[in-house]
């Protein structure tokens, strides 16, 4: 009884913007939260407190009591730097659940040319490639950037680690389906959040069983019939709600347009590593003497790692030409006989109509 009461309330609060006030529906929210039985109910109900947080120490507040939610994290990608830096900076969960975060921060840090505090929080995972990488010689953003590349799967994307809100399928496999460096573009904008409040509102498996398995493209197929399944949608909305920009959810505010701009195809990791790690290796071995003096290997490894970060993260450009093939051509005429070159026989590349 008080799972149901507690997601009955959380409900309520969220979805009554019109009728309630902003104190009365954070009120109401925080009642649910200490009413909720589990630390999984909780976390759920904290996207709601989330999404009625206006400053980064309300955020900070709402979510300390319990797991993030996946879409409480999906939420903190439209974070500023700053902002972001100082809700991690607060956060004292399990190493598996930091990591993620560690890393994330790590690619927005670098793309924004925070050097020291990249390799501060590239420091804190425990990964031996990345740390091998740290202790290279090389100009520090190079170090950097190939601290980076050692890592599975480089990323500015905020995702949680093995997702145990084993409920919420549909956004879960989302996340997993889309393994981008950089944001993918339904994270450059808010629209975003409005599908994952209308799949919040849904979802939850103590309000409504039935919708235990479906993806967001499946609810939104519902809707399309007309099928109607009892739960509010389509009245909530991140966007100003009148001229008075009077906002149902005060979450909007910190929403950083300008930061979410340098952080997407085009813009992005991808690119700001790409640039800077074939521009490394086409310095360092632009003469025979340098290719017959020192190890080439260093060189040749970050060129097929490049080559395949551009693989599944389409739209790079290096000197007015896609990243992979121009790391392709050093990789195949300057370090040939390199096991790297011999291992990568293709290179990548999708136009997004990127300009040079």
């Amino acid at each position: 009884m008080r799972a149901v009461a507690a997601t009955q309330m959380a409900l309520s609060a969220v979805g009554e913007a019109q009728t309630r006030t902003l104190p009365q529906r954070r009120d109401l929210l925080d009642w649910a939260a200490q009413t909720a039985p589990t630390p999984e109910q909780c976390a759920w109900i904290n996207v709601g407190r989330s999404y009625l947080a206006g400053t980064v120490p309300d955020l900070i507040r709402v979510t300390a009591d319990a797991p993030l939610d996946v879409r409480t994290l999906r939420a903190l990608n439209v974070l500023s730097l700053s902002d972001l830096r100082q809700f991690i900076a607060t956060q004292n969960r399990p190493v598996d659940q930091m990591t993620p975060l560690w890393a994330a921060l790590a690619g927005r840090e670098f793309v924004f040319g925070v050097l020291a505090a990249a390799r501060h929080h590239l420091s804190l995972l425990a990964s031996p490639p990345v740390a091998l990488a740290l202790v290279a010689s090389g100009p520090e953003e190079t170090v950097i950037a190939r601290a980076l590349l050692a890592l599975d799967d480089p990323s500015v994307w905020l995702r949680d680690a093995p997702n145990h809100h084993f409920w919420d399928v549909g956004i879960d496999q989302r996340n997993l389906g889309h393994h981008l460096a950089d944001l993918p573009v339904e994270f450059q904008f808010a629209g975003f959040l409005d599908r994952d409040l209308n799949a919040w509102l849904l979802k939850d498996r103590a309000a409504y069983r039935g919708m235990h398995g479906y993806t967001i493209g499946a609810l939104d197929r519902l809707y399309d019939r007309r099928i109607d399944v009892g739960w509010p949608r389509g009245s909530l909305t991140f966007r100003a709600s009148s001229p008075s920009h009077d906002l149902p959810f005060p979450f909007v505010a910190l929403i950083s347009q300008a930061d979410l701009n340098r952080l997407g195809t085009c813009h992005g990791l991808t690119q700001h590593l790409s640039q800077v790690l074939i521009q490394w290796a086409d310095q360092g071995s632009d003469t025979w003497i340098e290719r017959f003096l020192f190890d080439q290997t260093a060189y040749a490894d970050a060129l097929r790692r490049v080559i395949l970060l551009n693989k599944h993260n389409p739209g790079a450009l290096v000197d007015g030409r896609p990243a992979g093939q121009r790391a392709f051509a050093l990789l195949s005429t300057r370090f040939a006989d390199t096991p790297a070159a011999l291992a990568t026989r293709y290179w990548y590349h999708t136009d997004q109509g990127c300009q040079p």
